[in-house]
């Protein structure tokens, strides 16, 4: 869908027991140059690391080495997934992801300014309207 749309991705790896991700969407995510941001410039993703509720399928389980369990949930295969990609297994933990997955700028975990999180957001949307074109 993001490449459809011509979007960077906000991959959000959150959980439902993440105190830190709840203060980022009701402290951070509701100002109005973030949310627009998240809005209008990104395609979310979020990704809970917590969700047991929902089980993979069979030819999606796979033993982590990093979490040393097997992913046999969603919020484990999720878990791993952040975890091997991205070397990382704290929430919240932002992606500003191009449509490879690859980050666009260092991923982040929470920041809980604003301003400081608007320009976090804008530095990946400006890093994604850049990419391919020759430096002047």
């Amino acid at each position: 869908y993001a490449k459809q749309v011509n979007k960077p991705v906000l991959i959000d790896f959150t959980g439902h027991a993440c105190v830190n991700c709840r203060k980022m969407e009701d402290k951070v995510w509701i100002d109005k140059e973030v949310g627009r941001l998240i809005k209008e410039e990104y395609v979310l993703i979020q990704l809970y690391v917590d969700e047991r509720n929902i089980k993979m399928p069979k030819e999606k389980v796979h033993y982590s080495e990093v979490l040393r369990t097997t992913t046999d949930d969603l919020g484990r295969w999720n878990g791993d997934f952040q975890a091997t990609k991205y070397v990382s297994n704290s929430q919240p933990f932002y992606v500003l992801a191009g449509h490879d997955r690859n980050p666009l700028v260092k991923p982040q975990g929470a920041i809980f300014d604003a301003k400081e999180y608007a320009a976090y957001l804008q530095s990946g949307l400006d890093k994604f309207k850049n990419a391919g074109k020759p430096n002047e």
